[in-house]
Order: structure tokens, then sequence, then C-alpha cells
């Protein structure tokens, strides 16, 4: 493990960036995207950045280096032939064909050989420093870029170039760790050390997998039997997969991030599906840290409208270069049938533009390439590789940032109601936070004998668990509101009743919720769920704000109305969160999984519709993305919930996530570019520790007729 200190952002945080399998070799290897990392990397001021594997495409350049062996046989049994047909010529043209033949052979087999020269470590890695960004923060201080070599992906090729890269970087700007794994403290020598575990593929999967988490959970696992180690680690990042997932610690002992690929996904062998990077943040105060996940996959989906256009061109040429912008390579004829030219016509028209030495490129052209072999146009790859830029869209960047609760258990013995009540609203304050969202079971239900069972605090029957629970979510949505509204009063002078109005209105959080199969559980005797509790929040809020106003001399009529509103649920689930995103939320009726990603993924295909997605049941937390064509960027929140465990879990040798979600989500005409989550727990909580003491009651009576206990 280096024994080093990375620079924190200040005492108590720690902000670094996270990329992988940037594939140099391959022919997804994109310059544009590490400039674009750069960027973001310095505008949110990380303190280092780490690289875990895939400095280098082994296995791109083990069959480039395989291909052009074979090629270089090849010419040599072509420059063999030739000068044994020249020594037994008899005609002088003969032979001086043969050797003019001889001669442009040794002039390919010069230029095979060069490229053979191209893919050694030593020669990559000279490459790698032209390309490799030298990394900043924001003020422009050099940051130290660590890199852990993958024995999957970069294979041994990659960490040979890892190590040739030494020669080009100093030891302040660039740190080869251990192949496979090492470890990194965050502070070190401090009563809050915090231990970062680095992990890369070590083994290749030889079968496509439909789960995003299958190849990251199996990695961690396998580093679980292998470690001997007695250092504590706190967080693991697991390079290599090409998913992002961000796993709170709790339901499982080591919280986790998964890092996106870096490069374009052509040849996708497991589960890649992410292409960008990460910045995370930890933090002193808690242990679950927090991921800023940057999507670049919209980019490189239409990398090809990035491409510019030659100097002056033709009519004709515009027309061709537009049609392979938008279709990618393409025959002649295929060219022909998008634009009704003639064959002849393309040819001559395209033939000027080929990518030659002679002719010129522009700062966004790059020039054609013909494949004589399949008779195909299409941009110089090469140039794509290394010069193209990719642009972030334009428009409006749109901002929703939200809290996530779910499985409240309103009643339950177990839950954690101080830390719902004093942790929710101050984190909805400090992130300004408009809207609150519930995934269900608000309640904990009096089904399968819990009351008899003592899961209840005794009395507590449907009807007082729904009021217990509209009392605290009442209460979250009130203290919030409060602060923002005496903010914001001062700063304005209503004298008209819908300026009072208006205030309330904008300082007043959403609530948007479904219900859950606790919540249903009364439906079997004719009763609507949740009726109760969320006439029990419009009162409550409705009462509390009429009393505020009216301590600063204010009226608002048609607080109620207004009060309902902020408060909705919606049949399927479907709701609009205020950007315009669609947003999906949903309480499965089913049972959790070892493969944490699979009940987001399943959620994906349900709310196929919406870009953001909140789904809770499993008592178990995670953040799962997934891009598709259509929509773009996804993310889905799968939330814990705010109990401590349970008997019936404890039954299952369960461990939940506790605590509840925040999701930022930044989006340019309506997809997203950024999302930023994380979970927030009750860290000092111990393991069995009950939040209500159920004898309560049975004590205060027998204390209340002078009975001794």
């Amino acid at each position: 493990m280096p024994n080093e200190n990375p620079r924190p952002v200040d005492k108590k945080t720690v902000r670094f960036g996270l990329m992988s399998r940037i594939d140099f070799g391959s022919d997804g290897f994109r310059q544009g995207l590490l400039e674009l990392a750069a960027e973001i990397f310095k505008t949110d001021d990380v303190a280092f950045v780490i690289l875990a594997g895939g400095l280098v495409s082994g296995k791109a350049v083990a069959e480039k280096t395989v291909r052009l062996h074979k090629e270089l046989r090849s010419i040599e049994r072509q420059i063999k032939a030739k000068e044994k047909a020249k020594k037994d010529a008899v005609e002088p043209k003969e032979a001086d064909e043969l050797r003019t033949a001889v001669t442009k052979l040794k002039l390919a087999r010069n230029k095979v050989n060069e490229q053979i020269e191209s893919l050694t470590p030593p020669k990559m890695a000279e490459e790698l420093d032209k390309y490799l960004p030298k990394f900043t923060d924001a003020k422009g201080r050099a940051v130290k870029l660590y890199f852990v070599p993958s024995p999957a992906y970069d294979k041994s090729v990659g960490e040979e170039t890892g190590e040739a890269l030494r020669k080009f970087r100093d030891h302040d700007q660039y740190r080869l760790l251990k192949p496979g794994s090492d470890r990194l403290a965050l502070w070190e020598n401090t009563p809050s050390e915090r231990m970062l575990e680095i992990l890369t593929s070590d083994k290749q999967a030889w079968l496509r997998g439909d789960y995003h988490s299958t190849p990251v959970q199996r990695r961690i696992k396998d580093k679980r039997r292998q470690t001997s180690s007695g250092v504590r680690v706190d967080l693991q990042v697991v390079g290599g997969p090409g998913v992002s997932l961000l796993k709170p610690e709790g339901n499982w002992p080591i919280g986790f991030v998964s890092i996106p690929a870096l490069h374009r996904l052509d040849d996708t062998g497991i589960a890649e599906n992410q292409v960008g990077v990460q910045v995370m943040e930890v933090e002193t105060a808690r242990r679950n840290a927090a991921m800023r996940s940057y999507s670049f996959k919209d980019a490189i989906s239409r990398e090809r409208t990035f491409i510019g256009m030659p100097q002056d061109p033709t009519a004709t040429q515009q027309k061709c270069i537009d049609v392979l912008r938008v279709n990618g390579r393409l025959t002649t004829g295929s060219i022909s049938e998008h634009t009704g030219l003639s064959k002849e016509t393309i040819k001559k028209a395209l033939e000027p533009l080929l990518a030659t030495k002679d002719h010129k490129r522009y700062a966004t052209w790059p020039g054609l390439v013909y494949d004589a072999g399949s008779e195909r146009w299409d941009f110089d790859l090469e140039w794509v590789k290394r010069s193209l830029r990719y642009r972030n869209p334009e428009g409006e960047r749109k901002v929703d940032k939200v809290v996530a609760i779910c499985c409240m258990h309103a009643g339950s013995l177990d839950t954690d109601y101080d830390h719902f009540l004093t942790e929710v609203p101050r984190v909805m304050l400090e992130r300004g936070v408009d809207m609150l969202v519930s995934a269900g079971d608000h309640v904990e239900g009096t089904s399968h004998d819990l009351l008899l069972k003592g899961e209840i605090y005794a009395g507590f029957d449907n009807t007082t668990q729904e009021e217990l629970a509209a009392s605290m979510i009442a209460t979250v949505l009130f203290k919030v509101f409060k602060v923002r509204f005496d903010a914001a009063l001062k700063g304005a002078s209503p004298k008209k009743l819908e300026d009072v109005a208006a205030l309330v209105k904008g300082t007043l959080p959403i609530f948007r919720y479904v219900p859950g199969n606790h919540c249903g559980w009364i439906s079997r005797h004719g009763v609507k769920p949740l009726a109760t509790m969320v006439s029990e929040i419009i009162k409550l809020l409705t009462n509390w704000i009429e009393d505020h106003l009216a301590s600063k001399n204010l009226q608002l009529v048609g607080a109620s109305r207004l009060v309902a509103g902020h408060v909705q649920t919606v049949p399927k689930g479907r709701f609009t969160m205020p950007s315009g995103l669609p947003m999906g939320m949903t309480h499965p009726h089913m049972g959790g999984s070892e493969t944490i990603s699979s009940a987001s993924q399943k959620a994906f295909m349900k709310y196929r519709d919406c870009p953001v997605v909140f789904i809770g049941n499993f008592h178990t937390g995670v953040v799962v993305e997934e891009w598709d064509a259509r929509l773009g960027q996804k993310i889905c929140m799968q939330i814990g919930t705010q109990k401590h465990g349970s008997s019936y879990e404890d039954g299952f040798m369960k461990t939940v996530d506790q605590g509840f979600g925040y999701a930022e989500i930044t989006s340019v005409k309506g997809r997203i570019t950024c999302t930023m989550t994380t979970f927030y727990s009750n860290d000092k909580a111990g393991p069995d520790e009950k939040r209500l003491d159920g004898r309560k009651p049975f004590n205060d009576f027998l204390a209340q007729h002078g009975m001794r206990q």
C-alpha cells in the first residue's frame, strides 16, 4: 500500500476522480473523452484521480500484433518469391518490374514493422504521454494519477506500459499501483482515517451477463476470500466491468462503487453499458460516500455529428458526408440510394477527400478512408480516436433534487424515528431539496399477527399507524417550509393574498408517494390504503402553516387546497419531476435477490418511458445507472428502510440498509447529463438496538396504579 496522503479538499472531506478502461490500442479509444474527463475533474476540484484498469486494451493489442505478424510473414513470402523470380527472369523488362515489386514490398514490410513496434510497451507509453492529460484541480495545481492495472483487460502489456509511463511522468503526477488491487488511505495518521480499496477485474468473463452487478459482486467476493490483511477497508471501487453502481454500507459489509468505461463500447463482453467518469466525495462525519456520475454515452452515440466539413466542399461532397455522418460506414451503392446520385458521381466527388499524406486535414475534418475489399467509405478512424472533440449539450441545465424514503413502517419498534425526523429535514435544507418521495410501506400494518408478536408499539392499530406516518411526514415538510418561508419573507413584503400564496407555494416541498404492500393489507377489509395518512398530512400542514402565517400577521385563503396540491400519488406510479423529466416509482411485491441490480433493471423495463425511477421494499439500497438510445441516461435508486431490522429479517439472517437516499439529477432538453447520489444512515446505532420500548405502556400502567415493576 502506498505510504502517502492524497491532498484532501478540506479536513472533513476528500473528493477524487474515478475512470476506467480508456483502452488505448483499441478502436474504441477516444482522446476526446479523456479531455472531457480532465475538464470535469478540474471543475469538481478533485484531490487525485484513479484509473482503475484499462490503460491499454491487452486483447486489442494482442489481436493486432498477431494480425500484423501474419501480414509480415505473407510479405516476406512474397519478397522471397519475387527475388527468386527476378534471378530467373530472362527479359530485362520483367526483371525491372520484379525489382520494383520487391522495393514496394520492402516498404510495406517496413511499415508493418513500424506498426508492430508501435504496439510495444515503450512506444505505447510514449504515445500515451501525449494523449493522457495532466490532471489538475480547480486552481490549476497538478493532481496525481494512480493507475491500478487489470490482469483481465490490461494483461501484461498494459502493466508493462504503465511501468514504462513512469519515464515520462514524475512521481508527483503519476503512480503505478499493484495489479488487480491496492489501497489508499484518504486521511493518514488521524482518528478519522478512511481506507479506500481499488479493485480491477482479474478474470475475463467468459459469458455475457444479464445483470450489471454480477461481475462487480463476483470481484468483491473473490477479493474477500483472497485477502489476509487485518486493515479495515471503508470503501471499495471496482473498475473493469463498465457499469455504474453505488452500494451503501449496511446490507454489504463495505460500501462500493463501480466505474463506467471511458471508451467507445463496441465489443461488450459482459454487462458493459456505461461510458463516463465519476467523482467521489467521502466525509469523515458519515460512512456512506457520495457519487457524482457523468455520462458521456449520449456524446459517443452521436460522435459523427461532431465531425465537420472539408474546406469549400461541393454540394455533392456535402450531401455524401451528411449521409456518412448519419448512417456510418457505407458502400458506394448505399450512398447512391440515400442521395440519389450515381455511383460514378459519388466516387469522383469522394476520392479527392481520401485521407492520404497530401490530403489537408482541419481541426474538425478527418478525411475519408475507402476499403476496397468491402467497397465501403468512412471517416478516418485514427483521426476520430485522437483528434475528435466532443461538445457539451446545448440548452438550459435543469436540476431536480430529491430526498427518497421508503419503508418507514410507522408503529414498528425498530423504526428510527429520531433519525428520520432530524436528518431528513436537515438534508433537505442543506441540499436545497424541493421534492420528498416515498416508495411505500409508510406503516407497519397489523397482518401476520405483528401486534401479538410484539413487533408494534402497543395500541397502534392501522388508523393510529397512518396518523403517526402522517405526523412524521408533515413534521419533516413543515420544518423545511418554516425555515425557507421565513428566509423568503425577509426579502419580500407580501401585500396581497396572492403574494402570500405564492410564497407558501414556493417554499413548501412537494410530496409524492405510492403505497406499499404493508399499506395495502387493510384493503382486504374494504378500506382504502393511506386515506387516513393523506388527509392527516393535509390537515396538519394546513393548521401549522395557518398558525405560522398568523404569527407573522399574514393570511392565506385556500390553504388546504394549496397543501393538497403538494401531496400527490397517481395510478401506476408515473409522475413528472419539476424539470419535466418523467419519473417512475413503485413498491414491487416481490422478494429480494442476491444479485443487487436485478430489481432496478426490472424497474427500468417496467418504466421504460421514465429516465428516473425510485423503488423500495427490499430494505436494501443501491443506485443503478443504464443507458438506452431513446431516453439516454437512466437512473434507478432503490431505497432501504427506516428500520434497523426486524425479527422477520433476523430469521433470514439479513442485514438491512437503514436510512434514506438523496438524488440530484441534471438534465438538458430532457436527457440526463449528470447525477449525484448518496445514502444517509444512522451510523451510531448498534445492530440490535431497538428504537422503542414495547413494554413501556405496561410499565406506565403499573406505575400509574402504584404497582411495582
